[in-house]
């Protein structure tokens, strides 16, 4: 169980990095991880992802994996919280 945990933490990472890429780029691939949302709801979804993988990676005890998952994982939180800080505050129109 522990194994299957730590993952499904690796899934939600590459999730969340892909969508973060996919953000960067064309967002065809962004469209289908969000379930066709764009805008304000992507960076909703990115969070959503990146916390459930600091989750299972925290849930995911007694793995060798479990701290480099969590590393990766809680860097992944953090991008994704300044991308949406910085898609929230900074691109506003004056």
């Amino acid at each position: 169980m522990r194994n299957f945990l730590a993952t499904l933490s690796l899934i939600f990472i590459i999730i969340g990095a892909v969508l973060i890429g996919s953000m960067m780029n064309e967002q065809v691939i962004a469209s289908m991880l969000t379930f066709g949302y764009t805008g304000p709801l992507m960076f909703l979804f990115l969070i959503i992802y990146s916390t459930a993988a600091v989750v299972f990676a925290y849930l995911a005890k007694g793995t060798k994996y479990r701290a480099l998952v969590l590393t990766v994982s809680i860097t992944l939180l953090v991008v994704s919280l300044f991308i949406s800080f910085v898609g929230a505050f900074a691109f506003r129109n004056p």
